[in-house]
C-alpha cells in the first residue's frame, strides 16, 4: 500500500465536470445538519501546517474502486465474488466497481478540489503479478507491464497535482520488491498490509471473506441450504468450510511474517537510496466497560483491545503476543515465533496506520457459549447498547455506531501503553 502527497491546494483549482450549477457542490447533503453533527466551522487552519488530510481506497474488499478485472490476473476476491455470489449481500462483483482504472484522473482532480493533501491506495498483487495455474503471483509467471503502467500513471498524476490464494512469505516479498523497484522513487510512505485482523478473522473465523473458513459455533448449522446455490464442500453440503480453532491465529502469524519480510527487504535494499518509510495499517474498535464500576468488565474491555489491536501491534513492537492472549488462548492454537522470526518481526515498522470506526461495550464473560476459537477465547461479551441507549449515533451499517470520543480514548491508550510508538497516522476514520 502506498501513500502519495497531493499539493497544498494553493496553486489554482481543478475543475470538476460533475459540479452542479448555481454554487451548489456535489457533496452537499439534503436537509439541515443536526447541531450535534455540525462541524462546518472546522478548517485546515485548526491543524499544524504539515498535517495530512487524505482519503484511501483498496483494489478490492470494502472500498473497492478500480474495477477492470480483466486487466491483469484474477484476484482471490474476483474469484470469490464470481464463483460464490451468494456470499456477497447483493450478489455483485468488482468487475467494474467505481471504474477508477479508467477514471482515476477525474478522481484525483476531485480529491484536490475537496482539499485533500494525501492519498493512500493499495497496489493489486494480481494486477502486477497475474495469477496463473503454475506460477500464482510470482515473477516467474511474468510481470504485467500494463498494470505497472497504470500505477505509474496514478502516482505521476498525483504528483502532477503534487497532488493469490494462500499468502506465502516468499511470494509476498517478491511482489513487494517489484513495487519498490517500480514506484519507490516517488512513493515515500509504504504500508505492507491493510487491516490484517479483518483478513484473519473474516476469512478464517467468521467465514464471510475468502477462503470462507468458519469456526463452528454450537447450534450453528454450517450446511444450511440455500436454494439454487452449490455447496462449498460437496461431501458435507456445507456453505462454509469448517475451520479449526487455530486457523485464525495461524493466518495472523503468516500475515505478520509476510509483513516482516517486506520490511526487511525495503530496509536492506531500498530505504537508504529512496528515503522512504514503511509500516502497517491496523484496525481496532475501542471498548468501554459495560459496567464502569466493575473491575472484571474493565479488564474485559482492555482484553478486547489486546485481541484486536495488540494481536498485531505487540509482535511488531516486542516480538510476542499480548500477555492476555498468551493467558487465554490454548497454547496449541496460538503459534509462537521462533528466535529467528522474532529477530525479523520485532521493530518491523517506521510508523503505524490506524483505521478506527466505532466503539463497543465489553463485559466479562467467564463461560462463553461460543464453543472454542478466537471469540470464545476472549471471554468477553460485546454489545452496542446499554439499557435503552446505544453507544453512539447509528449509521447505515448494522455494526457501525459513530462514537467520536472512542478515537480520542484509543489514541490516549496507545500513547500510554506504547510510548515507543512515535508515529501514528489515522488512515481511516468514520
Amino acid at each position: 500500500m502506498a501513500m502519495v502527497p497531493l499539493d497544498d491546494n494553493k496553486n489554482g483549482t481543478v475543475e470538476d465536470r460533475n459540479s452542479s450549477a448555481g454554487g451548489s457542490t456535489w457533496w452537499n447533503i439534503d436537509g439541515p445538519v443536526p447541531d450535534s453533527n455540525d462541524n462546518s466551522g472546522i478548517n485546515h487552519n485548526w491543524f499544524p501546517q504539515d498535517f495530512l488530510f487524505g482519503t484511501g481506497t483498496l483494489p478490492f474488499r470494502f472500498i473497492y474502486v478500480e474495477g477492470a478485472a480483466a486487466k491483469g490476473g484474477i484476484s482471490i476476491w474476483d474469484d470469490f465474488s464470481m464463483r460464490l455470489p451468494w456470499k456477497i449481500a447483493d450478489g455483485s462483483n468488482g468487475n467494474v466497481a467505481c471504474d477508477m482504472y479508467n477514471r482515476y484522473k477525474e478522481d484525483i482532480a476531485m480529491m484536490k478540489k475537496m482539499g485533500f493533501n494525501s492519498y493512500r491506495f493499495s497496489i493489486s498483487w494480481a494486477r502486477i503479478l497475474p495469477v496463473k495455474l503454475s506460477t500464482a503471483g510470482r515473477c516467474s509467471g511474468g510481470i504485467n507491464k500494463e498494470g505497472i503502467a497504470y500505477y505509474n500513471d496514478v502516482i505521476d498524476t498525483l504528483l502532477q497535482h503534487v497532488l493469490p490464494t494462500e499468502l506465502c512469505r516468499d511470494d509476498f516479498r517478491e511482489f513487494a520488491e517489484v513495487c519498490f523497484w517500480e514506484f519507490g522513487d516517488r512513493v515515500k510512505h509504504w504500508t505492507t498490509l491493510n487491516e490484517p485482523w479483518t483478513c484473519a478473522v473474516s476469512g478464517y473465523v467468521q467465514g464471510y471473506s475468502p477462503p470462507a473458513h468458519k469456526v463452528p459455533i454450537p447450534g450453528d448449522k454450517l450446511s444450511t441450504k440455500i436454494a439454487g446455490v452449490p455447496p462449498l464442500n460437496s461431501t458435507t453440503n456445507d456453505k462454509f468450510i469448517a475451520a479449526d480453532p487455530s486457523e485464525g491465529y495461524t493466518a495472523t502469524k503468516n500475515l505478520l511474517l509476510a509483513h516482516a519480510e517486506a520490511v526487511d527487504l525495503y530496509r536492506s535494499k531500498f530505504q537508504e537510496a529512496q528515503g522512504g518509510k514503511i509500516g502497517i495499517v491496523l484496525n481496532s474498535h475501542w471498548f468501554t466497560p459495560f459496567d464502569e464500576h466493575s473491575a472484571a468488565d474493565g479488564e474485559a474491555a482492555l482484553r478486547g483491545v489486546d485481541f484486536m489491536l495488540g494481536w498485531f501491534l505487540e509482535p511488531i513492537m516486542y516480538g510476542h503476543y499480548p500477555k492476555s492472549m498468551e493467558d487465554y488462548v490454548p497454547p496449541d492454537n496460538l503459534p509462537s515465533f521462533t528466535p529467528q522470526e522474532v529477530k525479523k518481526i520485532q521493530g518491523s515498522y517506521d510508523f503505524v496506520g490506524l483505521n478506527f470506526y466505532t466503539a463497543q461495550y465489553a463485559s466479562d464473560d467467564p463461560h462463553p457459549p461460543n464453543g472454542e476459537g478466537y471469540y470464545a477465547d476472549q471471554r468477553v461479551k460485546y454489545s452496542s447498547k446499554r439499557g435503552d441507549e446505544y453507544i453512539g449515533t447509528k449509521s447505515g451499517a448494522v455494526w457501525l455506531y459513530s462514537v467520536p470520543k472512542g478515537i480520542h480514548e484509543m489514541l490516549l491508550y496507545m500513547n500510554d501503553k506504547y510510548p515507543e510508538l512515535k508515529e501514528i497516522y489515522i488512515t481511516e476514520n468514520d
